[in-house]
């Protein structure tokens, strides 16, 4: 998460600080809820100079931050990338950071503009829906 909010950006909010809209929603992989994992939006075609990003709940669900927590995203069309880190793999900050991600990279690159969403003015509910080929890989079980 700390991360996700240096991404958010920092400053004092003075006049070049951007409306922003509120936006929700759920991250799936192969149809089921990614729990604990990180997401940021990067605009397409022109630079914004924040990116608003959010981790996942228990349910997949999410909040989008730009400047201050859950206040959401400036209007714009964004690439969407996600990072899902795969615990079964000790951390190493310096290593290669594919091999942490449960995704393996597939969806961390904004120029492979592999997901996509739209902030428009007003409330945003937006789903995310990612896919993953079999190879072995899983979802976590969720424990109840």
């Amino acid at each position: 998460m700390v991360l996700l909010l240096a991404l958010a950006g920092c400053g004092d909010g003075g006049p070049s600080r951007l409306t922003t809209y509120p936006v929700e929603g759920r991250l799936l992989i192969n149809g089921q809820p990614a729990a604990d994992a990180q997401i940021a939006f990067h605009s397409q075609g022109r630079s914004l100079g924040v990116f608003p990003v959010a981790n996942t709940a228990a349910d997949g669900s999410f909040r989008l931050t730009t400047y201050t927590h859950g206040d959401g995203a400036p209007v714009g069309d964004y690439v969407v990338t996600v990072f899902w880190l795969n615990t079964s793999v000790p951390f190493d900050p310096c290593g290669d950071m594919t091999i942490h991600d449960r995704l393996s990279g597939f969806y961390m690159d904004p120029a492979a503009k592999r997901i996509t969403a739209t902030v428009a003015p007003g409330p945003n509910t937006i789903t995310l829906q990612a896919t993953v080929a079999s190879k072995g890989w899983s979802t976590p079980r969720r424990h109840n």
